[in-house]
């Protein structure tokens, strides 16, 4: 996810818009994006005019003229195409590929899978839900920290190895 649309502003179709990311322009320069309300599929709209306003990013989607057209934008959650991201250096991942990989102690014990990050401000935290393979059914947060909780990742065989306790 990119972003949130928040509620509208002024009456002229406009939304506020939660940045989730360091980049601006992946949000400011792309003709669409895929948005989703809820649980609902996501879908393409068309950005019809971005700006910055006062810190505040806005955003009127074409299809909005007034405040009722943003408003039904209103909890939107809004991506971009993964081709739009930028590359990442050897050893850096988004969070999106970390979600679904099974989440493995260097014991051997399996505590479920990534079931999304949190951003805490201190650390990056991996939220782990237990799968039917796990060792209990206990959701389990552990900070992402490289070299000390992380020990490595492996995209393509689909697992985190961790130095974390069953206990903690």
């Amino acid at each position: 996810m990119a972003a949130r649309v928040g509620a509208p502003y002024a009456v002229q179709g406009w939304s506020r818009v939660q940045p989730l990311v360091d980049s601006l322009r992946l949000l400011t320069e792309p003709d669409w994006l895929w948005y989703r309300l809820g649980n609902c599929a996501w879908r393409t709209v068309d950005v019809g005019e971005t700006r910055i306003q006062g810190g505040l990013l806005l955003m009127r989607f074409a299809n909005c003229s007034d405040r009722d057209g943003a408003a039904q934008y209103r909890g939107a959650e809004l991506a971009i195409e993964r081709a739009e991201l930028p590359k990442l250096p050897e050893g850096d991942y988004y969070w999106s590929d970390l979600v679904g990989l099974r989440v493995i102690a260097c014991s051997g014990v399996e505590f479920g899978n990534v079931a999304r990050l949190l951003e805490t401000g201190a650390n990056d935290v991996l939220v782990v839900a237990p799968t039917p393979d796990s060792l209990d059914q206990r959701e389990r947060l552990i900070p992402y920290v490289p070299e000390r909780t992380i020990l490595e990742v492996d995209i393509p065989a689909g697992f985190v190895r961790v130095d974390w306790d069953a206990d903690y």
